[in-house]
């Protein structure tokens, strides 16, 4: 009995230690996002936002988030949800620490959802093992299988690579890849286990003229609760020009769509910095979204399979036949920031439904 009580108190000063991490990080995010900034939220807007969280518990809370989003979209709402309530949380009230990192191996997707298109796969690596399909097989029979693949290839970490961390495009060459010259041996030794190599995804013309060099993603916010998947908000990552990966936090745009899968005429930078048009100078306004409606369909149908998570964070391509492309799903980094700015408050309806979950 004593065992399971030192536990308990265990847990729960584990608990409080990851909560105020996530809450110091997260502010020192948007006082750096917002120092030098004119303050634009009056004392009765900062009244109205305190008000409305005390109903649920939040005493005090920094406005500084509302303050920035309010400054860059010039949509004003007291229902933004501040970044270090939405990680230290809410996110954990609705999503299953206990199934990180497990579920969210990309190496595991593949069965996970093996009835929605995937980018081809190359290689996997598990726990050290190769495979190539379903089958173990050698590290000199992983090098050979990179070695006969004639087309551009994406390596990745499989568990973690946030914000595009470790994700490379390469191709092979006579048995070297074509990143700094190495050899296949050494370039699989460098990630040492558990990633994924996978064939790239050659995006719809609509996407692609956006930024070429870039796979440009849909990024769908999608909630659970008794009723059913229910879509919270919707936008297109655009990448920076010569960038590989679409993500926001290098440099990326992030535009809002209509209910009809147009763009809307606003994209918004990770900083806050509004754009109409992408680098190469293509007007977001009114682009056409392939497929919209049945991505939509899709995430309904593949987040009942994983309800462990209620809130999930989907990327989603569109190849060049429309076919909606499953890239991978997020519950630990959900940039929160690019909906808001993008499409003002997360939850919309589901906010105060959301914020009294306990």
């Amino acid at each position: 009995m004593l065992k399971f009580k030192l536990y308990r108190i265990f847990l729960y000063f584990k608990h409080l230690a990851y909560y105020y991490k996530l809450t110091n990080q997260y502010r020192k995010e948007i006082i750096k996002k917002t120092r030098g900034n004119d303050k634009i939220l009056n004392n009765r807007q900062i009244s109205e936002i305190q008000l409305f969280y005390s109903k649920f518990g939040f005493n005090k809370i920094n406005t500084l988030w509302h303050e920035f989003y309010y400054s860059s979209n010039k949509i004003y709402s007291v229902k933004y949800i501040p970044e270090d309530i939405f990680h230290a949380v809410i996110s954990n009230r609705f999503n299953e620490m206990r199934q990180w990192p497990s579920l969210l191996d990309k190496n595991l997707l593949y069965e996970l959802f093996r009835d929605y298109k995937q980018p081809d796969v190359v290689l996997r690596n598990i726990n050290s093992f190769f495979y190539v399909g379903n089958k173990i097989v050698s590290k000199e029979d992983a090098i050979k299988r990179i070695a006969s693949e004639q087309s551009q290839m994406i390596i990745k970490p499989s568990i973690e690579s946030g914000n595009g961390s470790g994700i490379i495009v390469f191709s092979s060459n006579a048995g070297n890849i074509s990143y700094n010259g190495l050899s296949i041996k050494d370039f699989l030794n460098s990630y040492k286990k558990d990633f994924i190599i996978q064939k790239l995804v050659h995006q719809h013309e609509n996407l692609k003229k956006l930024n070429e060099s870039s796979l440009n993603t849909l990024r769908v916010l999608s909630y659970l609760n008794q009723d059913g998947v229910n879509i919270l908000s919707i936008i297109l990552r655009i990448g920076k020009k010569g960038s590989f990966t679409d993500n926001c936090s290098t440099g990326g745009i992030a535009c809002g769509l209509s209910d009809i899968g147009l763009l809307k005429k606003y994209g918004f930078l990770n900083d806050g910095t509004v754009r109409t048009a992408t680098d190469n100078g293509c007007k977001l306004e009114n682009t056409q979204v392939p497929s919209f409606e049945l991505v939509k369909e899709q995430i309904k149908e593949m987040h009942l399979l994983i309800p462990y998570f209620r809130i999930v964070s989907w990327d989603i391509g569109i190849d060049t036949t429309g076919t909606p492309v499953l890239i991978e799903y997020n519950t630990y980094h959900q940039d929160i920031t690019i909906h808001q700015l993008a499409n003002g408050p997360l939850f919309g309806r589901f906010t105060e439904e959301i914020l009294l979950h306990k």
